[in-house]
């Protein structure tokens, strides 16, 4: 299976080795660092992946500057090739 069901902010967790495409939304809270770090695990050869969540985030990207504090570390997708936003918040892009 190359595929899963669409996930939410509420993503509980695991490890699926084989799943390489992920669509994520959410309507109702918005999808913080710590959460791409979980997908960035869970989904280790994860190659596309697309967004839908019109909610800012909690930490804007002009709070990570103003407040060291905020900064967040990277996280990376080493086998990610393709990244769809859709009907997302300005704060994911």
């Amino acid at each position: 299976m190359e595929r899963i069901r669409p996930i939410t902010g509420s993503f509980p967790g695991g490890r699926f080795m084989n799943i390489r495409v992920l669509h994520m939304f959410d309507i109702v809270q918005s999808f913080e660092h710590e959460f791409f770090a979980q997908i960035s695990l869970s989904f280790p050869v994860l190659n596309h992946l697309t967004l839908s969540n019109a909610i800012s985030k909690n930490v804007t990207p002009l709070q990570q500057i103003l407040k060291p504090e905020n900064a967040s570390s990277i996280i990376e997708f080493s086998h990610l090739v393709e990244l769809g936003c859709f009907d997302v918040h300005i704060d994911y892009v």
